[in-house]
C-alpha cells in the first residue's frame, strides 16, 4: 500500500510520538506517549510495535480467529480483533506500572487501521489520538480524539496532575476498564485516511479544513504521500501558538490490495 509519514517534536523536550507500519499487511498504528523521557517515549513505542505485530498475526494465523469470536457480539469478528490488540495493549502497560513508582508510569494514547482483504477498514482509538478522511477537497472526521476515561463504568473528567492540568484522563494505562473506539469503514478509491496524534490538531478543527483543501489543490500534485505529510505538518504548526508534538500517516485508499 501507497502511503507517508511525518512527525515533528514541537515546544517538547522529548519526542513521546510512535508509529509502526507494516503495508504488505495492511496495519498501521500511531501512539502518543505521556510520562516523561524514558518513560512515555519508550511506552509509546513499545505498544504500537505491540498492537501492529498483533494485528498483523491474527492475519496470518487464521487459527485464532475463533478466540476472537468470543469477544463481544456487537462487534465483527475483525472489530474483537481490533479491540483485543487495544486492550492487550492496555494490560502490557498497567502490568508494567504496577511494577515502578508513581513518578515512572506511562500512558499512551492509539490510533490503528487494520485494512482489510474485503475492502473494508477497521479502526480502533484509544485517548487523544484520531483518523479522518480527505475526500475531495473535504475532510471527514471518523475518529475524534477523546477527552474522558471510562473508569467502572463511569465517564470520568478527572485529570492526573502528572501530565498537566489540560489532561483529561484517556487511553491505555490508566484503567483495566478500558473500552476503545471501534469503527468499520469502507473508504472511496480515491480517499486518503489521515491518522493523527493529539497534536496536530488540538481543538482547532480549522486545520481540517485547510489541510483537505491542501490535498485536493494543485500545489500538491505529484508529490509523494510522504511529502504530503511534511506539508500538513507544517500546516499544523502555521496554525499553533504553541506547538505540542505531532505525528500523523496518510494512506492511499485507492492502493489497497488483496494480499490472502
Amino acid at each position: 500500500m501507497a502511503f507517508g509519514a511525518a512527525t515533528r517534536q514541537g515546544n517538547w523536550p522529548v519526542q513521546e510520538d510512535s508509529y509502526w507500519m507494516e503495508p504488505v499487511w495492511g496495519s498501521y498504528v500511531l501512539g502518543d506517549g505521556m510520562g516523561g523521557k524514558g518513560v512515555g517515549d519508550s511506552a509509546s513505542s513499545t505498544i504500537v510495535k505491540q498492537i501492529g505485530k498483533g494485528l498483523v498475526s491474527r492475519l496470518q494465523e487464521k487459527s485464532k480467529q475463533d478466540e476472537e469470536e468470543k469477544g463481544y457480539k456487537r462487534l465483527s469478528k475483525e472489530e474483537n480483533q481490533m479491540r483485543h490488540a487495544l486492550v492487550g495493549g492496555n494490560n502490557w502497560l498497567l502490568e508494567r506500572n504496577d511494577k515502578v513508582d508513581a513518578d515512572e508510569r506511562a500512558a499512551v494514547s492509539v490510533v490503528a487501521a487494520q485494512f482489510l482483504p474485503s475492502g473494508r477498514v477497521i479502526l480502533g482509538n484509544a485517548g487523544a489520538c484520531g483518523a479522518m478522511v480527505l475526500r475531495r477537497g473535504k475532510a471527514i472526521l471518523i475518529l475524534r480524539p477523546q477527552t474522558f476515561a471510562i473508569s467502572q463504568g463511569h465517564v470520568s473528567g478527572a485529570c492526573d496532575e502528572r501530565f498537566g492540568s489540560d489532561f483529561a484522563l484517556s487511553g491505555l494505562g490508566f484503567y483495566r476498564e478500558l473500552e476503545p473506539e471501534i469503527r468499520t469503514c469502507h473508504f472511496h478509491k480515491s480517499d486518503i485516511l489521515l491518522l493523527f496524534t493529539e497534536g496536530f490538531m488540538p481543538g482547532d478543527e480549522n486545520i481540517l479544513k485547510k489541510a483537505a483543501v491542501l490535498s485536493n489543490s494543485t500545489e500538491i500534485a505529484g508529490q509523494t504521500l510522504e511529502e504530503q505529510a511534511l506539508g500538513l505538518l507544517r500546516l499544523s504548526s502555521k496554525e499553533q501558538s504553541c506547538q505540542r508534538n505531532a505525528s500523523i500517516i496518510l494512506i492511499d485508499c485507492s492502493s489497497s490490495r488483496e494480499y490472502e
